[in-house]
């Protein structure tokens, strides 16, 4: 990650309602319209009120509108690094559970500002980070799975989100490139 994006801080406290962020490609691959679903099944089953904050352009854009609650926000493409860390700043964690994914920076970038993330088991992101330490991995295609993470998600919220910021330090470029070219020597 570009050292420009470490500039997050931790969060403190939940919003109320809780806002779960959605941020790509709107496509199957990317899942969108299970975010919603798992969104509004968390917040009909409670305690908690969750809405969906999304961003994002694709084919499935106008099945994903129609999904939508009241509550919730769509605001399409967000372009530029500091147009998506005020996205991140409306945001109280993220869910992106894509098919297939080799990294997915999406995750680092909602870390370095604090936000605690829901990434895909099995795929890039998964095993980087001890379960639990940073966010939790979530099963592709199964919503009730999803909807009771976001509420696992929330306990220790502050100290997750802290912990987000010191582990997305270190995926910084100049360090990932030192390790490499340390690789690349020995």
């Amino acid at each position: 990650i570009k050292p420009a994006w470490l500039t997050g801080e931790a969060r403190t406290a939940l919003h109320d309602p809780v806002r779960v962020g959605f941020a790509g490609l709107i496509n199957q691959r990317k899942r969108p319209l299970d975010v919603a679903n798992a969104v509004h099944k968390a917040s009909d089953k409670g305690p908690r009120r969750y809405v969906l904050h999304a961003c994002g352009k694709g084919p499935l854009e106008e099945q994903f509108k129609a999904l939508l609650r009241e509550d919730d926000t769509y605001v399409g493409r967000v372009n530029g690094m500091d147009a998506m860390k005020e996205f991140y700043k409306d945001c109280d964690m993220l869910l992106v559970p894509s098919e297939a994914e080799t990294f997915g920076m999406v995750y680092l970038e909602a870390m370095s500002q604090g936000v605690p993330v829901l990434y895909t088991r099995g795929q890039g992101f998964d095993g980087q980070f001890e379960e639990g330490e940073v966010g939790f991995s979530v099963i592709c295609g199964n919503v009730k799975q999803q909807a009771q993470m976001l509420g696992e998600i929330t306990v220790d919220y502050a100290l997750r989100s802290a912990c987000c910021i010191d582990r997305a330090k270190d995926y910084a470029w100049p360090i990932i490139a030192k390790k490499w070219m340390e690789l690349y020597l020995n």
